[in-house]
């Protein structure tokens, strides 16, 4: 309710997302996201499971979160505020 990610660490977190079973895997991919994005290790346990499964097993947050990462030019837009530079 907070916006806080569960209090779990990163360990957990990534087998969390390891897991086959799909509650823990939303889980641990939340956490990551929240609590440890600025891993680049997160990043790549996120593309790496966005590279090695089907289209019908990808979480839509997985692929909402590697729409939106950090810095990323698309999202430092606001109003008129994008310039030539």
């Amino acid at each position: 309710m907070t916006g806080d990610g569960p209090n779990i660490d990163y360990d957990y977190a990534k087998n969390l997302f390891e897991s086959s079973n799909l509650d823990e895997l939303y889980l641990g991919l939340y956490t990551l996201y929240k609590k440890f994005a600025d891993k680049n290790e997160v990043w790549k346990l996120f593309v790496d499971y966005f590279k090695e499964h089907s289209i019908e097993v990808i979480p839509e947050l997985l692929v909402y979160y590697l729409s939106v990462i950090p810095w990323h030019p698309d999202m430092l837009f606001y109003k008129d505020t994008h310039n030539q530079e």
